[in-house]
């Protein structure tokens, strides 16, 4: 049921689970038992796989339930009356029942009205969800699987074990599954099994196996049965029915004739925390005689609640007599009288609860009478173990550690009890872990109770706000000087779809700080260099300026000596004023002309030449200057066309380094950090900066189609 392997510190998840966004409260027993939300279970696969055996059904907005079963076609109500037929299930005797590979637990579901109380468990596999489903609808159910290690329940635990085609080789592995099946069953308690191989004459065909291979199962199973001492007492169509003895004084007689599986030395039966399971008969306590029933004979259903569990009136439970054991039982029920006055108990509201702490199961039989079930869970590391009495009581439960995840879904349980739990852990682990598995299991709106030390309970409540909880510290009911006192908190609704509403807001203002940001950070260099070579332009351009006016005087004053050695040769009558006058008018014409035309050969060389880029171009937009820089626009020419593309290429290889560097960051802090979670914030941002990167890109590609260029590089 556990696994062996245990997350380090930095794989610890730091978060809060969020509901699906249409999550609803789940339907009010017993409605909930045929009818469950789909948008509180999304998973409609199991109602396609098995849609032919009635597994389950969508309807809507909502899951059927039919109460169908691969082996009991007929419904999970027609398939307990006949295993009624072959053993009393109405009397009171049989209380307790597991039932191994349960699939939605419609068997579980069905038998609440005869009054037994069934631990269902299967594995997280490609049915998907089915122990989900189970608790959505209000039955108790735990995640589970028969592997190496020992199911987390004690001795003796229950009055009958059910498999119906769970798929479990009983038969293998020298029998270790079956054996564990024994060890956990009571003294005359009963194993139900159908499915392969039971009545395999008539099924062999649809099981696709051999008659040989399933008569070769079947005898494999009734010899492992013989071994452990067991009886079979009916088998009747796909029903066969195995009962354990009520003692071993006949057994061990037997272990002369069956030298396996032999009698298990350990000292406790109970321990199964992280306890590999044993190929050997776990042994039952003495007896003084054949006819006496080990450990003790429990009384029939419901006096069994309240009567002294055989474990304490034998003495089996270090400082439990029965005179404490009463005096529990009085205290809870003062208890409840004051929980009902601060909850809605008789309104139908809470159907599965936990109690984290147990103890006796004091709080589980002070509900007995509500429509409600309580898994009593007994802290594997406490010095007092208690589990075994509280299924003496008809009640069940498990062994946990607080310390690591409960085998269970998200949001399956209304009402959690929390006394003196943090009292243990404390020193144990950060109790900040125990309340976000606290929070996983809790549904929305559901409801917890914390009984500790003021100081304990203070700390408690600072984590439950950071969680979305309210509060409420409370006297204990008692009065004011009990330095006990009690915290009532309240999970509140909220779901995914409402969580990124809420940071909608926010998003669009990260990317509106990051675009303000990121610009600058990226182009300033290139802002920087491009004003030391406009600096450097200008100064040359004013020196070419001053060079060619230079020449020129140069050049005018040359012709009008020229002129006046030609109007001397000539002999020309008019006066040398004259000719020179003329000669400077020509001149002048003939120069204005020229530079004329060396300005527009000048402007153009400076408008689309190799210069062009270093000089400031014509002044774009506010949103252009943010997201292009200091870039032109318009290019008529090839070559500058070739520029901007180059340009384009540029701001690409640039951006890259940083498009991959950003989130390797991101996952290393979220490592060593953040532990094993990404903020809001540093996500968000990330988001921003590529949303100015690709509108950066998408203007840049725009412009280059613009000037009849393309984006290959």
């Amino acid at each position: 049921m556990s696994l062996t392997t245990l997350p380090t510190k930095e794989e610890l998840l730091l978060c809060l689970i969020p509901a699906p966004p249409k999550y609803k409260t789940p339907f009010k027993w017993p409605q909930s038992r045929d009818y469950a939300w789909y948008d509180n279970i999304p998973h409609r696969e199991l109602s396609i796989e098995k849609a032919v055996q009635n597994w389950i059904q969508v309807e809507g907005d909502r899951f059927r339930f039919p109460g169908g079963g691969t082996m009991f076609p007929r419904g999970a109500d027609a398939y307990i009356d006949d295993i009624n037929e072959l053993i009393p299930l109405t009397n009171g005797a049989i209380r307790t029942a597991i039932d191994t590979g349960c699939g939605v637990a419609s068997w579980g579901a069905y038998l609440l009205k005869r009054n037994i109380v069934t631990m269902s468990f299967a594995p997280r596999d490609t049915h998907e969800a089915q122990v989900q489903f189970a608790l959505e609808r209000g039955v108790p159910a735990m995640i589970g699987i028969m592997a190496s290690q020992r199911l987390p329940y004690p001795a003796r635990a229950f009055d009958m074990a059910h498999c119906s085609r769970c798929l479990i080789p009983w038969h293998q592995y020298n029998g270790m599954y079956l054996i564990e099946v024994d060890r956990v069953l009571r003294p005359g308690g009963y194993w139900v099994l159908s499915g392969p191989p039971i009545n395999w004459k008539k099924y062999w065909r649809g099981w696709e196996r051999s008659q040989e291979d399933l008569k070769g199962e079947q005898d494999a199973i009734e010899d492992v049965a013989k071994r452990l001492c067991w009886k079979k007492v009916a088998e009747k169509n796909d029903l066969s029915i195995w009962q354990k003895p009520i003692n071993h004084v006949e057994c061990v007689k037997n272990r002369k004739v069956y030298k396996t599986p032999h009698m298990c030395k350990s000292e406790n039966p109970d321990a199964s925390w992280y306890k590999n399971m044993e190929t050997c008969i776990t042994p039952m306590p003495d007896v003084s005689s054949p006819a006496e029933v080990a450990g003790g004979k429990l009384e029939k259903w419901p006096e069994r609640a309240f009567a002294t569990p055989p474990r304490i009136s034998s003495g089996s439970i270090p400082g439990i007599s029965a005179e404490k054991f009463r005096e529990d039982n009085q205290v809870w029920k003062e208890r409840l009288t004051h929980y009902k006055r601060i909850l809605p108990l008789q309104q139908g509201r809470y159907r599965n609860i936990m109690d984290m702490n147990a103890h006796l199961g004091g709080f589980a039989a002070a509900l007995a009478k509500y429509p409600v079930w309580v898994m009593n869970v007994v802290p594997a590391n406490s010095d007092l173990d208690t589990l075994g009495v509280i299924y003496e009581r008809g009640f069940i439960g498990a062994y946990q550690d607080w310390c690591e995840a409960f085998s269970t879904y998200p949001r399956t349980y209304d009402l959690i009890h929390a006394g003196g739990v943090f009292s243990i852990y404390q020193d144990r682990c950060d109790i900040t872990y125990v309340l976000l598995e606290m929070d996983r299991i809790l549904r929305p709106e559901g409801t917890v109770i914390f009984r500790d030390t003021v100081e304990i309970l203070v700390k408690i409540q600072s984590i439950a706000k950071e969680m979305r909880w309210k509060t409420q510290i409370m006297d204990h009911e008692s009065g004011p000087f009990n330095p006990e006192k009690i915290l009532v908190a309240v999970k509140t609704y909220w779901t995914g779809l409402f969580f990124a509403k809420q940071t909608a807001l926010p998003f669009l203002a990260y990317c509106s700080i990051t675009i303000i940001i990121s610009y600058p950070l990226s182009n300033w260099i290139w802002i920087w260099i491009w004003n030391w070579n406009w600096n450097s332009i200008r100064f040359n351009s004013i020196q070419f300026q001053s060079n060619f006016n230079f020449d020129l005087i140069i050049r005018i004053e040359e012709e009008e000596e020229e002129s006046k050695k030609g109007e001397a040769e000539m002999g020309d009558e008019k006066s040398i004023e004259e000719q020179i006058g003329k000669a400077v008018e020509e001149a002048k014409d003939l120069h204005e002309a020229a530079l004329e035309e060396d300005l527009h050969r000048t402007r153009c060389l400076l408008a689309d030449g190799d210069a062009a880029s270093f000089l400031p171009a014509k002044a774009h937009g506010r949103f252009l200057r943010m997201f292009l820089g200091p870039i032109n626009v318009r290019a008529s020419r090839k070559d500058i066309q070739l520029k901007v593309k180059e340009e384009y290429n540029s701001y690409r290889d640039r951006t890259a380094l940083l498009f991959l560097l950003f989130p390797f960051i991101l996952l290393i802090l979220r490592s060593w950090k953040w532990d094993g979670c990404l903020p809001a914030f540093p996500v968000q941002l990330y988001q921003a900066w590529l949303l100015f990167l690709y509108t950066g890109l998408a203007l840049r590609e725009n412009i280059l189609r613009a000037n009849g260029s393309d984006i290959r590089p």
